[in-house]
């Protein structure tokens, strides 16, 4: 009974830092194509690590489904959940390193272009940006915590 709590334990960890990724993935959309000071700003190389981060998570929830317990599996298993990890946090640091200057521009400019820069366009942008961090931070550091919770029950 206790191998299948920890095997469920696991799978619902990794499940968590999925939905966690496709929320973060789609913020990270949105905030690169509504309008405002980030539109246009996607770079298609973290829209395309999200995904892979996130078929990498659905592929170590299958195969902890699969028939076989060979050492090779659970090899397999663990790999790809700490490759989505690295992957959630490459998008996080290339996700901050494109917003970071129109943050500080549009939260920290002079006083006598405050009124043109913190439209309300503006100023959604930059807070779907933030939320975009905070939940790449959340999945980053949910991954992390995944990795260490077992998904497949140990031989014996």
């Amino acid at each position: 009974m206790a191998e299948t709590k920890k095997k469920l334990s696991g799978i619902v960890a990794t499940a968590v830092v999925t939905v966690l990724a496709i929320v973060s993935c789609i913020l990270y959309c949105v905030n690169g194509t509504a309008e405002g000071y980030f539109k246009g700003t996607n770079e298609g190389v973290v829209v395309a690590m999200s995904v892979i981060a996130i078929v990498c998570l659905l592929g170590s929830i299958a195969l902890t489904y699969t028939k076989t317990d060979s050492k090779f599996v659970v090899l397999l298993i663990d790999a790809l959940r700490i490759a989505a990890t690295a992957l959630l946090i490459a998008c996080l640091l290339m996700f901050i390193s494109t917003r970071v200057q129109g943050l500080g521009y549009i939260f920290f400019s002079d006083e006598n272009v405050l009124d043109e820069v913190q439209t309300p366009a503006n100023m959604s942008s930059a807070y779907t940006a933030i939320t975009g961090f905070v939940f790449y931070g959340l999945a980053w550091i949910a991954g992390i915590v995944a990795c260490f919770m077992g998904m497949v029950k140990k031989e014996d």
